[in-house]
């Protein structure tokens, strides 16, 4: 079975402020905050976030190469976290009108609203399963060397049998709507070990993620 997730855009100016170096009384915190609110009210209007999760007994072929060998759990939580393209068609709009501040200032806040709704998704599925007696391992994603590319196909293809997804990936395997994410945990009872721990974006592997820099 499929679950559908309800998340409304998160806007965190404290972050965004703090990944750009703005310095309160400086002509560049200026220029960003006089821009911050309009920006945030386009977020919330055109920002649509599509967050589903789904918990099945098998990866459908999908190898895990862990230290050691393969490994594999007793259930498997499949993810997909996505956002319509209207905000990158307006943010090319202001690029190509030459408002390149608001354009980029714009693109960076889309990216934090993602990874704000990937983390509220994935504390969700945690508290869930640990109602049900499971424990979640790492997040794995696809091209993060442990799992090849690829398998964003066969994730998506898994959740598409059980519900209508509007996204596709291309011959790449990158996914369309650009800002979306495909990833899956392993699920285990009585799992014990670094299982345990949070993690965050400074410690996952996948150093070509463009989400890698919000922290």
């Amino acid at each position: 079975m499929v679950n559908v997730l309800n998340l409304e855009p998160q806007v965190n100016k404290d972050r965004i402020y703090n990944k750009f170096h703005l310095v309160e009384n400086t002509t560049s915190y200026k220029c960003a905050d006089d821009a911050f609110q309009e920006l945030s009210r386009i977020i919330r209007k055109n920002m649509k976030i599509t967050s589903l999760y789904s918990i099945v007994d098998d990866t459908f072929g999908i190898q895990f190469e862990e230290i050691g060998g393969y490994t594999s759990w007793q259930k498997y939580v499949l993810c997909f976290i996505s956002s319509k393209d209207d905000i990158n068609s307006i943010v090319n709009d202001m690029m190509s009108a030459g408002d390149y501040l608001k354009g980029y200032l714009l693109n960076e806040i889309a990216t934090d609203v993602m990874f704000n709704a990937a983390n509220e998704m994935n504390k969700i599925i945690k508290e869930n399963a640990l109602k049900s007696g499971y424990k979640l391992t790492k997040r794995y994603a696809p091209g993060d060397g442990v799992l090849d590319l690829k398998h964003q196909q066969t994730i998506l293809d898994a959740l598409k049998k059980e519900v209508n997804i509007d996204a596709y990936l291309t011959e790449s395997y990158m996914i369309v709507p650009e800002k979306s994410m495909l990833y899956l945990f392993g699920a285990e009872k009585n799992m014990k070990g670094y299982y345990d721990i949070e993690e965050n974006c400074i410690e996952c592997s996948n150093l070509d993620c463009q989400y890698r820099e919000i922290t």
